[in-house]
């Protein structure tokens, strides 16, 4: 008699190695499970990037525009309601400045401060970023 074939689990072994088709398609599902997480995280990632740089443009516009409000009143200069676009690359706000009037009636003493509030908006979709009151006193 001559030699025995070896056989694994019922099935006789041939000469070739290598994986089954199930085996390669179930390592396939796996592999793409984990890459469309990975790219839901990266999507993610860069959309809160975009409203981060929105939100650190909209400061900082809101920053120039109180420096140039303490400019007016430091020379006395006249502090209307404006609106204006801002271009920042490739993003374009516009920015609100309204100075908010004070309703006593005019026997009350007006009082040394003024209420003024900045609105940045995206100017593409007209959705407000950031608002900021602010106080602005007087010397007399």
């Amino acid at each position: 008699m001559g030699p025995r074939r070896p056989q694994s689990a019922g099935w006789p072994v041939s000469g070739r190695t290598g994986y089954t088709l199930v085996e390669i398609l179930v390592a396939f599902g796996i592999l793409l499970i984990v890459v469309t997480g990975v790219m839901r995280m990266v999507a993610q990632g860069d959309r809160i990037r975009g409203r981060a740089r929105q939100l650190s443009f909209a400061s900082i516009a809101c920053a120039n525009e109180s420096e140039y409000i303490r400019k007016q009143a430091r020379y006395a200069e006249p502090l209307n309601d404006t609106v204006y676009d801002l271009d920042m690359g490739r993003i374009v706000f516009e920015v609100r400045r309204d100075v908010i009037e004070d309703d006593r009636p005019p026997a009350v003493p007006v009082p040394a401060t003024r209420e003024i509030e900045l609105t940045v908006s995206l100017k593409s979709t007209g959705q407000p970023i950031r608002t900021f009151r602010l106080l602005q006193g007087y010397y007399r």
